[in-house]
């Protein structure tokens, strides 16, 4: 991945021709990664917010966003309240796995980046969410490029290297986690349990509003809240293919049924927090 340390996606989109208007996903490949972008009609005028969905090891863009939706979600996000549809940017590894040393995080960056300059797009709605693998580069983003995303909606992952732990302090940007509680992978007590522990210590006892928005058959959902923070996390008991270690709602392999849809539940995420 010695390629992809130096960032060279960055540009991408402006040194070719691609066709603005198409209104379809299409595939752009860079010299790093290849990349499912969904560009809606109306975004090709600019304004649109951006969305970048990543997805987990043995997997592409395209088994990601059969998870997600959100390629399709995006488009239609006004019937869901936003104020204009979202790109989205789905990146795919060269060989179906992204490195856990990070190597592969400057060239999905920078076409992101091009992306958002490409479509003129508003920068204070750009979110990013993945899943397992994805999940994890969601986390390292998060240290990484703090002032660029709005909210996050990471699901089934924080660091496989360093369980539970994050790479900076939490910072003050709204994030939606999801937990599989019998994800073989991502091991709820090791990933949920020490993350939300995090959370309420860096809220502080005498800040922290924690409450229980939603329940259902299969999830609970909670909001840790107070002096700036604010997590969302849902807990799951869904089961696909890999136990636990599914996308709740969405189909494909990894996909699994469930009492809530992650990817409308990330879109919804997104809206209700652009930056402030």
């Amino acid at each position: 991945c010695g390629a992809a340390d130096e960032g060279v996606d960055a540009g991408c989109l402006e040194k070719m021709d691609f066709p603005a208007a198409a209104y379809d996903w299409v595939k752009v490949n860079c010299p790093a990664n290849s990349y499912r972008l969904t560009v809606p009609e109306t975004c090709e005028s600019g304004g649109c917010g951006v969305i970048l969905d990543v997805h987990g090891g043995s997997m592409n863009a395209g088994s990601e966003n059969a998870g997600t939706n959100l390629s399709e979600l995006g488009t239609n996000a006004v019937s869901f309240g936003a104020s204009t549809p979202y790109i989205v940017v789905q990146p795919s590894a060269p060989d179906t796995v992204w490195a856990e040393s990070g190597a592969n995080d400057k060239s999905v960056y920078g076409f992101l980046e091009s992306v958002v300059n490409v479509f003129n797009a508003d920068t204070d709605r750009v979110h990013m969410g993945g899943f397992s693998q994805g999940s994890s580069m969601t986390w390292r983003f998060m240290c990484k490029y703090p002032d660029t995303f709005a909210s996050l909606a990471p699901i089934a992952g924080i660091n496989p290297n360093n369980q539970g732990t994050l790479a900076c302090e939490f910072p003050q940007i709204p994030i939606l986690y999801v937990n599989g509680k019998s994800d073989p992978l991502a091991v709820y007590a090791n990933e949920a349990v020490p993350l939300l522990a995090t959370v309420r210590e860096a809220i502080g006892a005498e800040n922290l509003e924690e409450i229980v928005l939603d329940e259902g058959e299969k999830h609970q959902r909670i909001r840790l809240s107070g002096d700036g923070y604010l997590l969302e996390h849902i807990s799951h008991t869904s089961n696909g293919i890999v136990g636990g270690h599914c996308l709740p709602g969405g189909s494909g392999l990894l996909g699994c049924s469930g009492s809530f849809n992650y990817g409308e539940e990330a879109l919804k995420f997104y809206i209700a927090h652009p930056k402030p």
